[in-house]
């Protein structure tokens, strides 16, 4: 940290003056100089604070006396070298008034020094060096992505963005530097970090797919510059596996048995609904190497086996075939996400039924059933 360095402000010490005549005949009483004084900080300061300080003095001779006090960033010189700076002198003040020292001296170790002079401009003096406290952050982890978690945890597959440039320091000016960063999976094994994407973010963010159901274990630690640290924990639950539905349907399969030309080409469109696969745009990645909802087509008779059409696309065109015209056909979907065992399972235990899914309102197969017309 970079402080603005306050100039010294001292005074010169003058020694004493013992007048006398003639040999062995005194005009005057010896002065002698007050005694070495004491400099106290007045209550605790930490790093930015103001800082104020006393004095503690005695004069033998029981004279008068004044303080001049003095400070300068780093450390105090050694005594015989005080006289050999060319200081600037303050003010003079009663020993009992305290000595402000403002934030600007006190972001970093500083030198306070106190002048006690008598009525007579006989001397002493006090150095001291100073450190000012420290307090160590506190840090705060923000969850950026996912923007929301639902009752029991944040959606499977979410991509995580935490950062931790909440964190606080009540001590003004500090530094602060955010990291490293541990996130621990549910089974124990380490989360891998990966690169978070260019959009605003802190460079310190930390980034990370959840790719398994339960709590995940997050530490970061935040230092300062004047060697505070401290580590904050915070616990992820991420929710178990949703299961994906299908949405909607051009046309719609929830009519009875419709006709069309066999003579014309159609299309089957469906959408999507799967609360585990949304990304920081809350859009469920279809194809490419993000994908993750597959989907797959079937054609066929109106009883017995159908066969498979196509894979992986939202939408399957149906070629015309003026062939098949007076024939009642079936085109079936099916939708799948990563847990592939847990759909198979009910869609095996479902058989060849038209309709299969987690209810009505969650369907994993539809199945339309069409008649051809000349």
């Amino acid at each position: 940290m970079t402080r603005r360095q306050a100039p010294a402000r001292w005074l010169v010490a003058l020694a004493a003056a013992v007048p006398v005549t003639a040999a062995g005949c005194f005009t005057d009483p010896i002065n002698q100089p007050p005694a070495t004084p004491t400099v106290m900080v007045t209550t605790p300061f930490n790093h930015g604070d103001p800082a104020s300080f006393t004095v503690s003095a005695s004069d033998p001779d029981h004279d008068d006396l004044s303080v001049t006090w003095g400070e300068m960033s780093g450390s105090c010189p050694d005594d015989k070298d005080v006289s050999s700076h060319s200081w600037q002198a303050g003010a003079p003040m009663p020993p009992g008034q305290p000595f402000m020292v403002g934030p600007e001296m006190t972001g970093s170790p500083f030198c306070v020094c106190a002048f006690v002079t008598d009525t007579h401009h006989a001397a002493s003096q006090r150095c001291i060096d100073v450190i000012p406290g420290n307090r160590p952050p506190e840090p705060i982890i923000v969850v950026e992505q996912p923007t929301a978690a639902t009752l029991d945890g944040y959606p499977l597959n979410s991509r995580f963005r935490l950062s931790a440039t909440g964190s606080l320091d009540a001590d003004a000016g500090d530094q602060l530097t955010i990291g490293p960063w541990s996130v621990v999976k549910p089974d124990r094994s380490p989360a891998a970090l990966i690169p978070c994407p260019v959009d605003g973010g802190d460079p310190s963010d930390a980034c990370f797919t959840a790719d398994q159901t339960g709590p995940y274990q997050v530490v970061v630690t935040v230092s300062d510059d004047h060697g505070g640290r401290a580590m904050t924990p915070m616990v992820l639950t991420v929710a178990p596996d949703r299961l994906p539905c299908l949405a909607s349907s051009d046309p719609d399969w929830k009519q009875p048995t419709f006709s069309w030309a066999a003579s014309t080409d159609r299309n089957f469109t469906i959408t999507s609904v799967d609360d585990d696969l949304v990304d920081q745009n809350d859009q469920v990645p279809l194809t490419g190497s993000g994908q993750r909802i597959h989907f797959t087509w079937y054609e066929g008779p109106a009883s017995g086996p159908l066969l498979i059409q196509g894979d992986d696309y939202p939408t399957f065109r149906r070629v015309a075939n003026p062939l098949q015209a007076g024939e009642t056909r079936r085109v079936r979907v099916e939708i799948r996400d990563d847990n592939v065992d847990e759909i198979n399972r009910r869609l095996f235990n479902c058989g060849d039924a038209d309709q299969c899914g987690n209810g009505t309102d969650c369907l994993f197969r539809a199945t339309w059933t069409v008649k051809y017309n000349l």
